[in-house]
C-alpha cells in the first residue's frame, strides 16, 4: 500500500520546466522564434527560466548589489513564485523570481516593460506582499525551533530586497541607470549623510534603456548582467568575454535547448500589449453584435438592445436592416 501510495505522488510530481534541457525538434519551435539563437530575457517567461538557476541567481545579486569578498552570497533558495495577498480575498499575486539566502533576507526580482500611472504602487504592493509572506515563513521557522518569544520579538522583520529591471525611461533620458529608495525621515530630506530610519525594505530599479550610456561607471560583471538582459535575442552566439556564469545563462536561454511550453509562452508575451488590447476590444465587439443579432431574432426593439449592449442606437437599426 505504501508502495502504491509512492508511485501516486511520483506520478503528480511536478516538472519544473525552467530547469530542464532538451533538444526541442525544429517542427516544435514557433516560426516567430527560429530565427533566433536566444530568447529575449525581457519577456517574462524568458526571465523566469533564465533565474530558475540558484547559482545564476548569486552571481546576479553579487553583481547587482555590490557585493564582494566574505560579503558575497553563496548560496540561495528559489521559493514559491505565488505568493497570497493578505486580506479576506486571499488572491495570490504571482512575482518573477521570489529567493532567500542564510541570512534569511528575502529577494524579489521583477523585469518591468513598460511605465504606466500605477508601475511606483505596484513596486510597494508587491514589496509588501513578500514582506508579509517572509514575516509568516520566519514566524514558522521560529515555531518549528520551538523558541518562545516575547510580543516584541514577533514583529520583527526579515530585510527584502526588491529588484526591479525596467525597460524605462527612454534613451534620450539624462537619469542614473540605477535608483534606490529607502525609509527616511521627512526631516532628513536634503541632508547627504541621511541614513534609513529602517532598512527592512530596500528598493533598487535598473533603468535598461540607460545602461550602456553609463557603461563606464558600472563593474564589468554587472554591465555583463544587463547587457544579457538587454540584448540576449539580439545575439547569434555569447560574446567571448562572458564570464562562466554568463555563458550558463545565455544557455538557460538558448531557444533549441528550450522546452515546448515555455517558447510557446514567450510568443504569447512577444504580443505588443496594445495589440493585446485591440483583439480583446475586437473580441467583446464582435460578441455584443452576435448578442444583439439573437435579440433581434427574438423580437426585442432596437433601443432595448442598445441600452443592453451599448451598441449605439443607429447601429443596431442599421443591423435590424440588414439582418
Amino acid at each position: 500500500m505504501n508502495e502504491m501510495k509512492k508511485k501516486q505522488r511520483t506520478k503528480h510530481k511536478k516538472v519544473d520546466l525552467n530547469n530542464l534541457f532538451v533538444n526541442t525538434p525544429e517542427q516544435d519551435i514557433p516560426e516567430s522564434l527560429r530565427k533566433s539563437v536566444f530568447l529575449d530575457a525581457k519577456k517574462d517567461p524568458a526571465f523566469k527560466r533564465l533565474f530558475g538557476d540558484a547559482r545564476l541567481v548569486c552571481n546576479f545579486l553579487n553583481a547587482v548589489l555590490h557585493l564582494d569578498g566574505s560579503d558575497q552570497i553563496q548560496k540561495v533558495e528559489i521559493l514559491d513564485k505565488d505568493v497570497a495577498l493578505v486580506q479576506a480575498s486571499d488572491e495570490i499575486f504571482s512575482v518573477d523570481v521570489r529567493a532567500r539566502n542564510g541570512k534569511k533576507q528575502y529577494f524579489d526580482i521583477e523585469i518591468q516593460g513598460r511605465g504606466h500611472g500605477a508601475f511606483f504602487d505596484r513596486a510597494v504592493l508587491y514589496a509588501g506582499i513578500v514582506a508579509a509572506e517572509a514575516h509568516s515563513e520566519a514566524l514558522r521557522d521560529y515555531d518549528k525551533a520551538k523558541k518562545n518569544l516575547g510580543k516584541t520579538a514577533r514583529y520583527k522583520m526579515p530585510h527584502i530586497i526588491c529588484i526591479w529591471i525596467c525597460n524605462f525611461p527612454k534613451k534620450k533620458s539624462k537619469e542614473s541607470y540605477r535608483e534606490e529608495w529607502a525609509l527616511y525621515r521627512k526631516s532628513d530630506i536634503g541632508n547627504k549623510k541621511a541614513i534609513p530610519v529602517s532598512d527592512v525594505i530596500k528598493y533598487i530599479f535598473i533603468k535598461l534603456p540607460r545602461v550602456e550610456a553609463c557603461k563606464k561607471t558600472i563593474h564589468p560583471e554587472e554591465f555583463a548582467w544587463y547587457d544579457l538582459i538587454a540584448n540576449s535575442e539580439r545575439h547569434r552566439e555569447i560574446p567571448d568575454t562572458a564570464s562562466e556564469f554568463i555563458r550558463d545563462a545565455y544557455e538557460r536561454l538558448r531557444v533549441r535547448r528550450t522546452p515546448k511550453e515555455i517558447l510557446e509562452r514567450q510568443v504569447r508575451d512577444m504580443i505588443p500589449s496594445a495589440m493585446i488590447d485591440d483583439l480583446i476590444d475586437e473580441a467583446v465587439n464582435e460578441e455584443r453584435h452576435n448578442q444583439a443579432k439573437k435579440m433581434l431574432d427574438y423580437g426585442f426593439s432596437t433601443k432595448k438592445i442598445a441600452i443592453i449592449t451599448g451598441i449605439p442606437l443607429n447601429e443596431v437599426r442599421k443591423m435590424k436592416t440588414s439582418h
